[in-house]
């Protein structure tokens, strides 16, 4: 209660409400039998992280940016006295390479930005943090607001949050010890974090009897820390920090919530070398502004798909999609697919117009109907294909090929048998 009101004095609104044990379980009826004392209601904000990335690139790329995807880059261009003067990038489907030469190179590369720092022979500085995810059905976990509670065994908050039509339990934070290659690699979960979450949910909604077998998917990600050497990961700090080696600027740490912040302080790193930064109005907004985007794409589109839309279905797709809300909607197929809010028109729109090299590309970051639905989707592969294959070129050899890849890759990282 302190921290909340802490929050709203700096926010300059009083937004929370404390709550009796029964007027809690009154709001949430899943809490029943839960040891409850009470609880406050608070006003957070919820996003898809996949979408917000896609999005923040299709507006970059509108305003002159180039985005290449499987393209990771592997090594660093220095000139003679050893400053970093470009990076090398690999095409990692075919292993071929380029040289891309710059006036500045800002490594943001998350929780692996070591890997280029060490290539100018800097010390490893970042601790990698794996987060994992229940996916429950709402049916089984029926929360209509997110619920956060305190971990039974050490205190820890807990969320499940309804997200997407499911039910969400998580996160954890444990060291990742795992493969940290760019590619072809996923995290996840181990059993321990299986058994943790679930612990917690069992506590919290004693009356549901959550099992095992209620858990539809997971899924697991990792977040790059700044390594102070604490003794529990939960504790290191989640500040971002800046570091000028030779040349190349990392910005690494720091949450989603401030990933604005950090790219404006990068920028302001490299003025020196590209002056023309200096001119980005740093209270403008993020996106696009969406009154001007819901007109202007509406008037753009070739049919009145998007005006025909229902409400909540046009702010999925203007959020989602921004300028291309209409483009999105004159694909056709404006049904929910299978029990999920993902719309039949943004499945193909991904796969036109979103740089999808594999299956996983467009089932797990791009529509989230792998995180959704059980097994993977599997179950809609027919339909997935119909539209998959023309809009991908790809032959009947190379779905095939697709679907082993994307079953194996679904049961390694987002299955429900954890592993060891």
């Amino acid at each position: 209660g302190a921290g909340l009101a802490i929050y709203d004095l700096i926010a300059l609104k009083w937004a929370h409400e404390r709550y009796s044990a029964e007027a809690l379980i009154a709001r949430e009826p899943a809490l029943r039998g839960a040891p409850v004392r009470g609880g406050y209601h608070y006003f957070d904000a919820q996003t898809d992280d996949a979408r917000l990335v896609m999005r923040v690139l299709h507006e970059a790329v509108a305003r002159g940016g180039t985005a290449l995807n499987y393209a990771p880059a592997t090594d660093l261009l220095r000139t003679a006295d050893g400053a970093v003067a470009g990076v090398v990038v690999t095409d990692s489907e075919t292993g071929r390479t380029h040289e891309v030469r710059a006036r500045a190179v800002i490594n943001a590369t998350g929780a692996w930005a070591d890997g280029l720092r060490q290539k100018l022979g800097g010390e490893k500085r970042l601790r990698v943090i794996r987060g994992s995810h229940l996916v429950i059905p709402h049916d089984r976990l029926p929360v209509t607001e997110a619920v956060s509670m305190l971990h039974p065994r050490d205190g820890r908050a807990v969320f499940a949050l309804p997200w997407e039509g499911v039910t969400l339990v998580g996160t954890t934070d444990v060291d990742h010890d795992g493969a940290m290659e760019t590619t072809h690699t996923e995290p996840r979960i181990a059993s321990s974090e299986g058994e943790y979450l679930l612990e917690a949910a069992r506590n919290a909604f004693p009356s549901l009897e959550l099992r095992e077998a209620d858990i539809r998917s997971t899924w697991a990600g990792v977040r790059p820390v700044i390594n102070t050497g604490a003794k529990d990961p939960s504790k290191e700090s989640r500040e971002h920090a800046l570091w000028h080696e030779r040349g190349l600027l990392t910005v690494s740490g720091g949450k989603l919530t401030t990933f604005r912040v950090m790219a404006h302080e990068a920028l302001r790193a490299i003025a020196r070398e590209v002056p023309e930064v200096s001119r980005i109005d740093r209270r403008g907004r993020i996106f696009d502004d969406l009154d001007a985007t819901a007109s202007d794409a509406a008037r753009a589109s070739s049919s009145s798909s998007f005006d025909a839309l229902p409400d909540a279905a046009r702010a999925r797709l203007l959020g989602r999609h921004g300028a291309h809300a209409a483009d999105v909607a004159a694909c056709g197929d404006a049904m929910p697919i299978a029990d999920t809010p993902a719309l039949g028109c943004e499945l193909r729109w991904a796969a036109r117009a979103e740089g999808v090299v594999h299956l996983d590309d467009l089932l797990l970051r791009r529509v989230r109907i792998g995180n959704l639905l059980a097994d993977g989707g599997e179950g809609l592969f027919t339909q997935i294909r119909a539209v998959a294959q023309p809009e991908l070129g790809w032959d009947d050899t190379m779905w095939e090929k697709e679907v082993v890849r994307y079953r194996a890759l679904w049961k390694r990282g987002y299955g429900t048998e954890f592993s060891a």
